[in-house]
């Protein structure tokens, strides 16, 4: 068995590495041979140890497939940008002002002649299947919209423009395209028009349990809250996240506050949740069957709570730690009812194989390790003690916050930046308190809403208890010592760390590993560093300048209708990896969405990363600066002298005095770092160019610039060129955007003037570190 084991890990393995066919196979013919030696050397039997070796091998060469096969389950580069016939389960989402998303399951696809065909032509035509994926498309015909919500749940074919995922190419950002392969989602688009909506889905079952969803989270909107404001939006959206797993409706600044209190697994369904109701479940059906005098109690007692588990995971959404909880479980708790003497190590073994069977891509997912680890951690602590007492339990229940501190910290702070300091306390509390008091009272609520009236004062206490634990997070949450950022340090930390946990967990010493390791990693000194960074943030800009321990930003990136900010996504990871607690200068252009698009972001979080000075356009947005927090230092851009910043000086530019609106009126910024001189142009085009060398002249020279309006058709005139004479252009542009950035004659003016150019939608990330005497750029691909 552990021969097998750890050819069935080896294999995994294998299967996902980067090589060709021909290595891989190579590299499997000399570890069949290699084994079929040791096993014929051990088991006395040449034949037993080829037949193992090969059985190893045949899985091996299956896993492999396999996995080849899932990486290889996404749209066709030749379908991107195009418009196909799409046919499948439609599930409505979430709604936004304008525009509606949906998710289109297992979806049937035609490429070809769509705009000539006729519809009974279509129909007989061939599909192209997706079985197990999904789609996500945005609706904005607001008729459809109106058909679409009174009817959340069908089949629906229709015209839709696809996109294939892409990344946003920043060192240590989040992998969108792997997040969606793990989604099982193969694109995004939107609906160009809809041709015909149907009733029913091809899956009964799942059809029904996402209608029963649907019709609770309405139950749910309708409980009368009066009392409960402001939280009453975060209360339903608490209930809704721990019983449909529906999370749509918690905001961004939620999912900061439950990442800096540690407490993000809380409202995630996973084994936490579903192993309390399955535990829930079984102590009622034994008790209930001990009432009746029923026989085999605790046999149908676990079936009881088994079933339970899966119907709630199915209730729930059936996502991907939902899958993994009911694998574990059933693993660990059905396993022996059919006569098997399994150790809990066997059953997690295969619960963990099983897992990596029904969806391969789980083995990039953190979740899925510390799922396990946290598992195994609890298997060590609890093993060969059949009188669990109350003082046993409890003391074990430290010690295992202890043990998952040292174990899962290195995992978290080397995916996530940040460790939560309030997390293992605030764990300690609240997960009993979920499993005994919060869990089971919602549950049961949340069957009794379908039948009794939602205006019960019942339901409005319940609102009352989740809005005050809600405030009380959100108090401990804006801590500034709630959440230590991680993310600079060095790998090393996180491999001592790693070590000195499984000696906490092995050799039991708890307080001396725990002591070192928070000298080690507390005792990290922060690099200083001077650079310049241009985020890659699409069709937008960002850019950070680090000088020692001084931080500014210009600009912060893109939003979208549907709430994803790029701001969050990239450059507010990014801030937090390298430890920084406070930006010293915030300069927005001007008012464009692709420039101002984190402002609202970072002005909630403020509490989290202060900022010094807001620099805002001389153009007032009031809708905008709103949101500004009511003590924020706010200046307005305008011409100035130079001024010092840390061991830089930078000076403004700015024509809104001469007239210019819009793009022209942007905030020029120019920076001079250890001798060369950096020009941030904004949005300005040629009106303005002119206007600043008329104006300024040969004071614009300088040895960086930031190309003007991502490199339009409308910028970078000749003269400018000529009068800035940089030597390097940094663009900032959007890989295919629609608007053509950067133009090809602004590409061979710069050529024609001997630039080095590079561009975030072909480089990434692009940063310049100014060392003493020297200049190096990087970007993500070098």
């Amino acid at each position: 068995m552990r021969v097998y084991s750890g050819g069935f890990f080896a294999a995994w393995v294998m299967a996902w590495l980067p090589v060709n066919w021909w290595q891989w196979g190579l590299l499997l013919f000399v570890i069949g041979i290699t084994l079929a030696m040791l096993l014929a050397k051990q088991c006395q039997s040449v034949l037993y140890a080829g037949l193992l070796s090969m059985s190893i091998l045949v899985v091996a060469l299956g896993f492999y497939i396999y996995a080849q096969s899932q990486l290889q389950h996404q749209l066709p580069q030749y379908l991107h940008k195009q418009l196909v016939l799409v046919s499948g389960c439609y599930q409505v989402v979430s709604q936004n002002p304008g525009s509606l998303r949906i998710t289109l399951s297992h979806p049937r696809m035609l490429v070809d002649g769509i705009g000539t065909a006729s519809r009974t032509e279509l129909q007989a035509r061939r599909h192209y299947a997706f079985f197990g994926s999904h789609i996500q498309l945005n609706v904005y015909d607001q008729k459809l919209i109106a058909a679409l919500v009174a009817n959340p749940l069908g089949a629906l074919t229709a015209q839709v423009v696809l996109s294939k995922p892409r990344n946003y190419h920043n060192p240590g950002a989040v992998d969108f395209v792997a997040w969606g392969q793990r989604q099982g989602q193969i694109a995004r688009g939107y609906i160009k028009q809809s041709l015909v909506v149907w009733r029913g889905c091809q899956v009964p079952v799942i059809s029904w349990f996402e209608r029963q969803r649907y019709q609770f989270r309405i139950r749910l909107k309708e409980i009368s809250a009066a009392g409960v404001t402001p939280n009453v939006d975060i209360a339903k959206a608490i209930w809704a996240a721990l019983i449909s797993g529906y999370n749509k409706d918690l905001k961004s600044d939620h999912w900061q506050t439950l990442h800096r209190t540690g407490t993000t697994h809380l409202l995630v369904i996973s084994g936490l949740h579903i192993g309390f109701v399955a535990m829930l479940f079984m102590l009622i059906g034994r008790h209930l069957m001990g009432v009746l005098g029923l026989p085999y109690r605790r046999g149908l007692s676990i079936w009881l709570g088994w079933a339970s588990a899966v119907t709630y995971a199915m209730f729930s959404g059936w996502g991907l730690p939902a899958q993994r909880a009911v694998l574990m479980l059933s693993a660990l708790m059905l396993i022996n009812r059919f006569g098997l003497g399994w150790t809990v190590w066997q059953r997690l073994l295969l619960a963990w194989g099983l897992t990596l069977l029904v969806n391969p891509t789980s083995l990039y997912s953190p979740g899925f390790w510390y799922s396990y680890v946290a598992v195994a951690n609890l298997a060590m602590l609890f093993k060969h003690r059949q009188d669990l007492t109350l003082k046993y339990m409890i003391r074990q229940a430290l010690l295992s916050q202890l043990a998952l501190l040292a174990l899962l910290s290195p995992l978290i702070g080397a995916t996530s930046g940040g460790i939560s300091l309030l997390g293992p306390l605030l764990n300690l509390l609240l997960i009993p308190l979920f499993g005994v008091l919060v869990i089971p009272t919602l549950f049961f609520l949340s069957l009794l809403l379908f039948w009794l009236d939602s205006a019960q004062v019942i339901f409005t206490w319940v609102l009352h208890a989740l809005a005050w634990l809600w405030q009380c997070l959100d108090w401990l949450g804006s801590w500034p010592c709630a959440l230590l950022p991680v993310g600079h340090w060095p790998p090393a930390v996180w491999c001592i760390w790693a070590l000195l946990g499984l000696l906490v967990l092995l050799l039991r010493y708890y307080a001396v590993p725990m002591i070192m390791t928070v000298y080690l990693v507390i005792g990290q000194p922060t690099k200083q560093q001077q650079s310049l960074t241009v985020f890659d943030v699409g069709q937008g800009l960002a850019l950070w300048l680090q000088t020692n321990d001084k931080h500014l930003l210009y600009d912060l990136g893109d939003r979208f209708p549907s709430g994803f900010n790029l701001y969050q996504a990239v450059v507010q990871p990014s801030l937090g990896r390298v430890g920084v607690k406070q930006l010293e200068r915030v300069y927005i252009s001007h008012w464009d969405r692709d420039h101002s698009g984190g402002l609202t972001i970072l002005a909630k979080n403020s509490a989290y990363l202060p900022v010094g000075t807001w620099w805002l356009p001389s153009e007032p947005r009031k809708k905008l600066q709103d949101h500004l927090p009511a003590s924020a230092k706010i200046q307005h851009c305008h011409s100035s002298k130079w001024q010092t910043f840390g061991t830089v000086k930078l000076r403004h530019f700015n024509l809104w005095a001469y007239g210019k609106r819009g793009n022209n009126a942007s905030c020029v910024l120019q920076i001079e770092l250890l001798g060369q001189r950096i020009l941030v142009t904004g949005d300005i085009e040629w009106e303005a160019e002119r206007k600043l060398i008329d104006l300024y002249g040969d004071e614009l020279r300088s040895d960086i610039m930031i190309a003007p309006h991502h490199g339009s058709r409308t910028s970078s005139s000749e003269v400018f060129l000529q009068r800035v004479a940089p030597r390097i252009i940094l663009i900032s542009a959007g890989y295919g955007n629609r608007f053509g950035h950067p133009h090809k004659e602004v590409l061979t003016r710069y050529w024609q003037h001997g630039l080095h150019w590079y561009n975030t939608a072909v480089h990434g990330q692009i940063r310049m570190r100014f060392d003493e005497g020297r200049l190096v750029v990087e970007n993500t691909y070098n």
